[in-house]
């Protein structure tokens, strides 16, 4: 009886804790603001031209290349990330059929993600990124959400399988430091760090998955290790 009312307790923590969460990411994540919908992509034809100058940007142009030719993939020997296990890279992960810009509103995919404000997301079946010009505000937000797919291929492709809590929690880590989310002014602004922005972030990704709780520890455990890995930008020249 008493197990069965300290489970009861834990849920109902988890729950409050992830409702909190839920309200906080409404003041750090200022995409989601009725202020920013109104300068969302009004067509795709401008989003899709403003993406395609995002590709011509040395670092993204450079991980496109990563990801289109599958060259400059880590390996599990090459990797500093030592608190992943059992990871089964993926040389089939490559970006093959490129970028897609269109509108989201009624993509039955983005169900799979529930409240949270997605802007793009990565198909493995169809090997394409989708980026939704209906919540784009603009030129900046696009590269970022180009980036920060472009992290999740190159994991997936290293990786391997991302539904891993630990592997998830390391895979948003870096997509929110490498894709620029927390370089943003206005975002920063909310935080004491770029860590704890991006850490906050990484959280909020990863709670659908995980849960408050699970996501919490292995995003505490896998931080430092995976914020410090920079690939495949650590392979970059000008």
């Amino acid at each position: 009886m008493e197990q069965q009312e300290d489970r009861k307790k834990a849920s109902s923590e988890e729950e409050t804790e992830q409702q909190r969460l839920t309200l906080e990411s409404k003041s750090y994540l200022p995409h989601t603001t009725i202020e920013l919908m109104r300068k969302y992509y009004q067509t795709v034809e401008q989003c899709r031209s403003d993406g395609i100058k995002t590709l011509l940007e040395p670092k993204t142009h450079y991980l496109l290349k990563v990801l289109t030719l599958g060259e400059n993939i880590s390996t599990a020997e090459q990797d500093k990330i030592t608190l992943l296990e059992n990871r089964r890279p993926n040389p089939r992960i490559k970006l093959k059929n490129g970028i897609d810009f269109t509108f989201c509103s009624n993509n039955p995919k983005l169900q799979d993600f529930g409240n949270l404000p997605v802007g793009g997301f990565f198909d493995p079946i169809d090997l394409k990124i989708t980026i939704c010009c209906d919540r784009m505000s603009g030129r900046s937000q696009i590269q970022e959400t180009v980036k920060h797919e472009m992290i999740h291929v190159y994991d997936m492709a290293r990786f391997g399988d991302l539904s891993n809590c630990n592997v998830r929690a390391c895979t948003e880590i870096r997509a929110y430091d490498l894709g620029g989310t927390c370089d943003d002014r206005l975002i920063l602004s909310k935080f004491h760090s770029k860590e704890e922005c991006v850490k906050a972030h990484a959280l909020m990704s990863i709670v659908p998955l995980c849960g408050v709780l699970q996501g919490r520890q292995s995003i505490e455990q896998l931080f430092h290790q995976c914020y410090r890995d920079k690939s495949p930008f650590n392979q970059y020249n000008r």
